[in-house]
């Protein structure tokens, strides 16, 4: 994660708005937050926090403290932070909440606010900052975007990133199990906590398969024992299935399949004994029932001799039945012709009667009678009637066609005189469009001449388009250089700022060089004296005594000292003479500018600018009037030649037109005139029609009243015809049939008797022939409760075996279907422990259960292994800063956290002094002690992380105090490991108010405070 631009306003003590360009402050990797006490740096750290999470940094922070005390009461405050992680460059907008002035007293309170943008790096290099894609509007929509984007709780970002006043040291004091959370989070280990996990659900899944099965065979056993055959085996059978444990144990099985074998012999003796009782039930059965049949035959012969005695005395009335049923049939076929006869004259009569009517409704000359009496209804020719009715008719029905085209020609003739109408009408209507058309044809070639000239006119102003937009570009370009010309005098004005105090502070360096080195030159005199042995010549007399030698003043000054200083001075010097030459360069940059500008004021471009404007819009305008123009020309072009066709069209249709007219008109004079010869002196064609259609309908009624009269008349003579023949085949008269013909109902019971006698003399004789009766004489013997009682001994005896056979054959068939049962079960149970054997060992080496040798889950070794290489970097910086006294180690039992392995202590080998080495816990740190510590656990989790490619990139580190509890030495090391970090890419930015460091690290936010004021901030990068 790198933070690339920061802007507050109104926030903590900073009443106004300050914006930090961290790409720029970062640039050299050390950066440096300074201020005294209590002027805002920590609220910078705050303000970051806040942009991210929408809370402050600090434990002790407060949400209120967000909003500055200082800022304009009517405005909001805002933290805007551009930041870049893995997927790339954000920006993040966020107002707290805040009380608003109402405009008649009091406040209102507005909520949270926030935005998220996504930037391209084209955006952050041109600082279009508000140029990006909307990612999420709201507090808590922006909240729940970044969570996935960051990828670290508030909590975590605290520990690793940003590390708050009083709150550093917490990484390395947390438990365990925090630290464990954080640690998957940087690293990315959860894939390995959710595959235990999955792997303990199917475990688990597999448990209780395993278990289900096994109670499924215990459910088998239960149900064989409920088989009352088996009683005797309960207990024994119930011991080896509460002692079956694994499957390999096969002792049950083996038992059951003995019962088995037992059942199955029980079952044969039982079967065996029930064949023999069956045989000796059926000899006594068959005994029984001969028995039973001679006592049957017995009693039906009785019945059937005492049935036939009956029936001889009914035989002469049954004989006398049926020779009246022998005259009735004779009769039936006369009765019935007469019946048909009768029928036939009656319908004669009504044909007659019929004809009569339809006779008086017809032209009278029509009927033909053979007698020449017309009112002799027998005498009349049916035939030749008929042939005269039917020529009428037809010519009735020719003279009905040609009515009905005249009536067709008639409704013609009026539709035709609508069209008629209508076609004068069009006649008039195209002579008026042709009128129209005539008028616009002589206007259309001045219009097509005007826009000619207008298009010319457009063209001409479109064509400065170019020239006019390169002038505007040429000016864009003088009016930058006015933006450059002033950027280049605030750079001078900086620039000279800095130079003046490189300077004064070379003079500073150059006065104290000049000092140092008069108190070396006048240190000679002891440093030679030091230098001094007895009986050796002094290098200045030559004396070998020396009996007063010149001692070490308090002005005293080494040779090194002499060394530092005037590397210092060289140091500020080259530093002058960069600032002497950046400004030079400065100088002359501004005046290249000015020059290029000459004696332009920027009034003057500005009237220009707005000049040029008008003419580019103007000749925007005119390309736009030249397309419409074109297309006008092109729209007039094409209403030319439409209009020609138009003229052609109308004169033709004009003339076609005319000419149907005149011939319609005369054709309408034709139709008529027939129309009048047809109608004559009716009122309507309708009404002729009408007549001739209740003609045609009353000559058809006729034909058919005397074809049914004829049809009639010939089935009355064929009628009696039949009767005549029908008497003489039965020798009877007509009154004869009569009274031999026997009523339905009378007939059918003489029938019924007739059928009742030889039905049952036939039963009786065919039964007394049969061999059962027939052999009988009516003197045999029956003695049938002697058979019964033979028969209950032996059917007690059968009923007795067939239970018990019945009981053996069950109890052994149930025995064996449930032995089955449990065989399946076994093996189901067996096959499911076989295959889920490997899942449940991996699950307990997963979960660190009895199968694991070490107790430690694979998601906390995972942990561990990265905890001990954070560990193991970690103890590179503490060697160093610490002087080898210190060694952090992952520890087990000082926090009885040996399921979570992620405890920590740290070795000291100097603990009671001569190299003796102690464990200790962290908490027992000194302050100085507990702040390298922690710094170099927090540099050594920011090496792994960036050596690990499926976590997050900690670029940046943020250090909040601490520096000053820190020795001089200790300060050194630390600065020196900061500095190389910074050149290896990191981002480290040190709060702190220790003057030391401000001489140490170039690049600073400097914070002053100003009294009622709040604080201000200056950068320097």
């Amino acid at each position: 994660m790198l933070f690339r631009r920061l802007v507050i306003d109104g926030v903590g003590p900073f009443g106004g708005q300050h914006a930090i360009d961290l790409d720029s402050l970062t640039a050299g990797g050390l950066f440096l937050l300074e201020g005294p006490t209590g002027s805002g740096k920590s609220s910078l750290i705050d303000a970051i926090v806040f942009a991210l999470y929408g809370d402050p940094a600090g434990a002790e922070s407060d949400y209120s403290r967000i909003r500055s005390s200082y800022a304009d009461i009517a405005k909001p405050s805002r933290v805007e932070l551009v930041f870049t992680v893995s997927s790339g460059t954000y920006r993040v907008e966020r107002s707290p909440r805040w009380d608003k002035p109402k405009r008649g007293g009091g406040f209102t309170t507005v909520s949270e606010k926030a935005h998220l943008l996504r930037l391209s790096e084209a955006a952050v290099e041109e600082g279009q900052w508000n140029s990006g894609e909307v990612l999420a509007t709201g507090a808590r929509e922006v909240g729940t975007e970044l969570s996935s984007i960051l990828g670290l709780t508030r909590a975590q970002f605290v520990q690793t990133v940003v590390l708050p006043q009083g709150q550093f040291a917490d990484f390395l004091r947390l438990k365990s199990e925090e630290r464990s959370k954080l640690l998957e989070t940087l690293f990315n280990t959860r894939p390995y906590r959710e595959f235990s996990q999955a792997l303990h659900r199917q475990a688990l899944d597999a448990s209780e398969r395993i278990d289900a099965l096994r109670q499924k065979l215990s459910q088998a056993v239960a149900t064989w024992l409920g088989n009352s055959a088996v009683g005797e085996w309960e207990i024994e059978v119930q011991q080896l299935a509460e002692s079956l444990a694994e499957p390999d144990d096969h002792t049950l099985l083996d038992f059951l399949v003995r019962c088995g074998t037992e059942l199955d012999k029980r079952r044969s003796e039982a079967e065996d004994n029930l064949r023999q009782q069956t045989e000796l039930l059926a000899g006594a059965r068959e005994k029984l029932d001969r028995e039973k049949t001679l006592a049957k035959h017995l009693g039906q012969r009785s019945e059937l001799i005492a049935q036939q005695t009956q029936l001889a005395a009914q035989q002469s009335v049954i004989e006398d039945s049926q020779q009246r049923v022998d005259q009735h049939y004779r009769a039936v076929v006369p009765i019935e012709r007469l019946s048909a006869q009768h029928r036939a004259e009656t319908e004669l009569g009504k044909h007659r009667a019929q004809l009569l009517s339809a006779l008086t409704a017809i032209e009278p000359e029509l009927a033909v009678y053979n007698d020449g009496e017309p009112s002799n209804i027998d005498a009349l020719a049916v035939e030749l009637t008929m042939h005269n009715i039917h020529q009428q008719t037809e010519q009735s029905r020719e003279h009905l066609a040609y009515l009905k085209q005249i009536d067709e020609l008639s409704e013609q003739v009026a539709t035709r005189a609508a069209e008629l109408s209508d076609l004068e009408n069009t006649l008039t209507s195209r002579t008026s469009e042709l009128a129209t058309v005539n008028e616009r044809h002589d206007q259309l070639p001045q219009e097509y001449t005007q826009t000619e000239r207008a298009l010319d006119d457009a063209q001409t102003v479109a064509q400065t388009l170019t020239a006019t937009t390169q002038k505007l570009e040429d000016l864009t370009q003088r009016m930058q250089a006015f933006a450059e010309c002033a950027q280049r005098e605030n750079d001078i004005r900086q620039a000279t700022e800095k130079h003046s105090e490189l300077l004064e502070e070379f003079h500073a360096i150059s006065t104290r060089f000049h000092d140092v080195n008069n108190r070396w030159i006048a240190s000679q005199a002891a440093i030679l004296s030091q230098e001094l042995l007895d009986d050796v010549p002094c290098p200045v007399c030559g004396s070998v005594e020396h009996p007063q030698p010149a001692q070490v003043s308090a002005q005293h000054v080494e040779k090194a000292d002499v060394d530092a200083v005037a590397t210092d001075m060289d140091k500020a010097r080259g530093q002058l003479e960069e600032s002497k030459t950046a400004l030079a360069l400065l100088q002359s940059q501004l005046t290249a500018v000015q020059d290029s500008l000459g004696e332009l004021t920027e009034d003057e471009l500005l009237r220009q600018q707005q000049e040029l404007t008008k003419q580019k819009d103007d000749a925007i305008d005119a390309q736009q009037r030249v397309k419409e123009l074109t297309e006008k020309l092109t729209a007039l072009q094409n209403e030319r030649e439409h209009n020609a066709a138009a003229l052609s069209r109308l004169e033709t249709d004009i003339t076609v037109v005319e000419k149907t007219i005149d011939n319609e008109r005369n054709q309408q004079a034709k139709d008529q005139e027939k129309i009048s010869q047809a109608l004559g002196e009716a009122e309507s064609i309708a009404e002729l029609i009408a007549d001739t259609q209740q003609t045609i309908t009353e000559l058809s009624q006729a034909h058919q009243v005397l074809r049914d009269y004829e049809t009639a008349l010939a089935t009355a003579q064929q009628a009696q015809a039949s009767l005549d023949e029908a008497l003489a085949e039965a020798d009877m008269s007509v009154e004869d049939a009569r009274n031999a013909f026997v009523e339905p109902a009378q007939l059918e019971s003489l029938r019924n008797d007739i059928r009742t006698f030889e039905s049952a003399w036939a039963y009786v004789t065919t039964q007394l022939a049969t061999p059962e009766i027939a052999d009988l004489t009516g003197n045999e013997k029956v003695d049938i409760p002697a058979a019964e009682s033979a028969f209950r001994e032996v059917e007690e005896s059968h009923n007795q075996a067939a239970q018990s056979a019945a009981l053996a054959s069950e109890g052994a068939a149930t025995a064996s279907r449930n032995a089955t049962l449990i065989r399946h079960a076994w093996e189901r149970w067996a096959k499911e422990v076989e295959q889920s054997g490997p899942l449940s060992r991996l699950d307990q080496l997963a979960q660190a259960g009895k199968a694991s040798h070490t107790n430690v889950s694979l998601h906390v070794w995972v942990l561990m292994r990265r905890f001990e290489m954070v560990i193991e970097h970690a103890n590179d910086y503490l060697a160093r800063f610490s002087h080898g006294r210190y060694e952090l180690v992952r520890s087990d039992e000082a926090e009885k956290e040996r399921k979570s392995g992620l405890g920590l202590s740290v070795i000291d080998y100097d603990a009671h002094g001569e190299g003796e080495s102690d464990i200790r816990s962290t908490r027992s740190l000194s302050g100085g002690e507990t702040f390298y510590t922690a710094l170099s656990l927090a540099l050594g989790l920011t090496d792994v992380v960036q050596q690990e490619n499926g976590g997050i990139r900690i670029d940046t580190l943020m250090i909040d105090e601490g520096f000053g509890t820190l020795s001089g030495e200790v300060l050194d090391e630390v600065m020196t490991t900061l500095a190389e970090l910074a050149r290896d890419g990191r981002k480290v930015g040190i709060i702190s108010h220790v003057e030391e460091l401000k001489s140490r690290i170039p690049n600073q936010i400097r914070i002053t405070p100003t009294r009622g004021q709040g604080s201000t901030i200056n950068v320097i990068s």
